[in-house]
């Protein structure tokens, strides 16, 4: 039963893990201020550039 609840608790941390990095990795690349973000998602040259 212990095993169990360990292995679940795990792979919580784990997705939660992921999830956190890829996140802040995203912002971290694109900056986290919010007219920068907005630019980027609005202006399709820059989207193309960046692919």
């Amino acid at each position: 039963m212990i095993q169990k609840v360990n292995k679940k608790i795990k792979f919580l941390i784990y997705v939660t893990g992921s999830l956190l990095i890829t996140s802040v990795s995203a912002f971290g690349m694109y900056s986290a201020d919010g007219n920068d973000w907005i630019n980027f998602l609005t202006n399709g040259n820059q989207l193309r550039a960046r692919m």
